[in-house]
């Protein structure tokens, strides 16, 4: 996946949760986010909000507010939950505006601390990863060609075969019938 990813993540669960929440034999496997290492990837860990509080719907549902205290964590309340998912919303808003709209200063902000986007203390942590380098496939290697040109295809695939996450597994040999093709789909019609 070359996308980048907003992650938002509820504050920390217990080892009691964990037991019970996380170690089925469904929930084993490898991590989605320790492996998204080819599009950015922003992770919001709110540290005071359980589930509930990341939709707007439950944020207005007073029958979910009854039963809070049962999911609470410390003492972050009602008004807590209502300031982590302006939180949420300011957060989202930059990420597509520098995603979609390739908003310089919004990439900027993202990148920044909690603290000096204006964030209250021990409320949220963030973390930004930038992507690195280009996915092993026959897209992306195409992706590029069309970025960089044709005259460079030795450098790309030089470039892939370089790097130590993708040199195993990009075999152009495999692909012959696919790259085949490339002529006559990029050439102009008659």
């Amino acid at each position: 996946m070359t996308i980048p990813l907003l992650f938002f993540t509820q504050g920390g669960m217990t080892l009691e949760d964990e037991s019970r929440y996380l170690n089925s034999d469904a929930n084993r496997g490898p991590s989605v986010l320790n492996a998204w290492t080819h599009g950015d990837l922003v992770l919001v860990h709110m540290l005071g909000l359980v589930h509930v509080e990341h939709s707007s719907m439950y944020q207005r549902n007073e029958d979910v507010w009854k039963s809070f205290h049962e999911e609470q964590i410390a003492d972050y309340g009602r008004e807590d939950g209502i300031a982590g998912y302006a939180w949420i919303a300011r957060y989202t808003l930059h990420f597509l505006d520098a995603y979609l709209k390739h908003d310089a200063a919004a990439k900027e902000w993202i990148k920044k601390t909690p603290a000096e986007n204006g964030a209250p203390e021990h409320f949220l942590s963030t973390t930004y990863r930038p992507a690195k380098g280009m996915p092993a496939t026959l897209e992306s290697f195409r992706a590029e060609l069309g970025q960089q040109g044709f005259d460079h295809v030795e450098d790309i695939y030089a470039a892939i075969r370089k790097n130590p996450q993708t040199s195993s597994s990009m075999n152009l040999q495999s692909t012959t019938g696919a790259t085949n093709s490339w002529p006559t789909a990029t050439s102009p019609k008659q």
